[in-house]
């Protein structure tokens, strides 16, 4: 048939086709930025350095505060006719683990500011009954609800000593994640495609989908170190309690959130103002914190940091404040600032703000948190020495050997498929794989502090 209805296509005309040119721009164009923004080597390197474990999970063991509160549970018993200057009270901690013991001076709370001797000290599993009598013989003013505080402690003339007492550690617990996935998968075609784009000054695909998923890879560390709920270890039990699809145990490690929410000091609720900078210099004081911190902190961190600092929030401590930045620190971006005692420098994070994973409606609210970490130093330990604040426990993965692997014990990537440097079979593919056995420790998470903003939106 020599004719047709209808519109003509350039496919039916062979000169039209030749002489039709399109302008491709032969480059992906970087709209994610998610290459400068990746952190997890800066947080790695933020976390004090990476320390081998020989086992899946790994203990520290903490001290414990020397003096314990108790509280007063029930309406006390006055012993001395209602003179209040012999009075027994119970308290919260019960069978015979209340702090107190006979002989010691008990202040009490309220504008007298009374002393009570502790004269017996009865175990009772409905809260331990204490007896106090009065050091000066005035009524000790004794309430319900009272928070009594050991200050120190008497012995009579010719007497015995005051019961021994043992402080017990507390353990911490945390584990090795397994990290494992295969970066990219490239077919024959794929490998062949050395045109199209130019990735890092080469025109070819591969590097791309190896960066990505190297990328992709590295990320989820870094998110897991941050944001990480432990499972507990399930590689060293016979019942599991998370496995995988052949119903091997699967562990996940705890992050810096888990730690802090667990060990650490909690502002919930909170704006960045004078009063919480106020409210957590009593609470870090409490806690003989280190001077020195790091906040990493997302959009919604800096915007109310900014807002505080620089007046824009209308807040008086700005207009008398101003901040040193070194030529150093302005490189990284880093602002400090000291107050009330300790100096804090503001480590910004992308990881706070990507919409993907953290910063959306109705997500987790991990994009108005904001962690204080101690820096400047490490954490001391009992009989000398001392360690990081926070590290990475890793288990060895295998050497590196030949063409198709590599690893220097942390990390290990290796090649597999028909065009790996020594073809491991027949399939025309290269699969590029990475694999590390690491976990965070965070040995100084009694110092670290998590502020919840009052934001709600993303």
């Amino acid at each position: 048939m020599a004719f047709d209805f209808g519109t003509i296509l350039k496919n039916q005309i062979s000169l039209v086709d030749f002489l039709d040119q399109r302008e491709i721009f032969n480059k992906i164009v970087d709209v994610t930025r998610e290459r400068t923004a990746f952190e997890a080597p800066m947080l790695m390197a933020m976390m004090g350095r990476y320390e081998q474990t020989k086992e899946t999970s790994y203990h520290n063991f903490v001290n414990v505060e020397l003096f314990q509160k108790e509280t007063i549970t029930a309406a006390p018993t006055d012993n001395s006719g209602g003179a209040g200057t012999n009075v027994t009270v119970v308290v919260g901690n019960a069978s015979g683990t209340s702090y107190p013991r006979v002989g010691d001076i008990i202040q009490v709370p309220g504008a007298s500011r009374r002393q009570g001797l502790v004269t017996t000290k009865v175990s009772d599993a409905g809260g331990d009954q204490i007896t106090l009598e009065s050091v000066t013989g005035n009524d000790m003013e004794l309430a319900n609800g009272q928070i009594l505080a050991v200050h120190s402690s008497a012995e009579e003339e010719g007497g015995g000593f005051v019961q021994a007492m043992n402080w017990k550690p507390v353990k911490r617990v945390n584990n090795i994640q397994i990290f494992a996935e295969t970066v990219a998968s490239i077919t024959d075609v794929q490998k062949e495609t050395w045109v199209e784009v130019q990735i890092d000054g080469a025109y070819k695909w591969l590097p791309q989908a190896e960066a990505n998923g190297y990328f992709v890879f590295m990320k989820k560390i870094a998110m897991q170190m941050l944001f990480g709920e432990g499972s507990g270890d399930n590689f060293i039990t016979a019942s599991p309690s998370l496995t995988g699809p052949t119903s091997n145990g699967v562990s996940t490690t705890r992050g810096v959130n888990s730690y802090i929410e667990t060990d650490g000091m909690n502002f919930p609720g909170a704006f960045f103002d004078q009063a919480l900078l106020e409210a957590m210099a009593r609470q870090m004081d409490k806690r003989r914190c280190p001077k020195l911190y790091q906040v990493w902190l997302g959009s919604e961190g800096c915007i109310q940091w900014d807002n505080l600092f620089y007046g824009l929030d209308g807040s008086p401590l700005s207009d008398t404040s101003r901040w040193q930045i070194t030529g150093e620190d302005l490189r990284l971006g880093i602002e400090k600032y000291s107050i009330y005692g300790r100096t804090f420098a503001k480590v910004p994070m992308q990881a706070f703000n990507e919409q993907h994973q953290t910063n959306f409606t109705n997500s987790a609210g991990f994009q108005n948190m904001m962690f204080f970490i101690p820096d400047g130093g490490e954490v001391g330990l009992d009989g000398g020495g001392s360690a990081p604040y926070m590290r990475v426990r890793t288990l060895p993965v295998a050497p590196g050997i030949g063409p198709n692997a590599s690893s220097n014990g942390i990390y290990r990537s290796s090649k597999t498929g028909n065009y790996a440097p020594i073809p491991t079979n027949k399939t025309r593919t290269l699969d590029v794989n990475w694999e590390t056995k690491q976990g965070l420790e965070f040995l100084g998470a009694d110092f670290g502090a998590r502020v919840i903003l009052s934001y709600t939106g993303s």
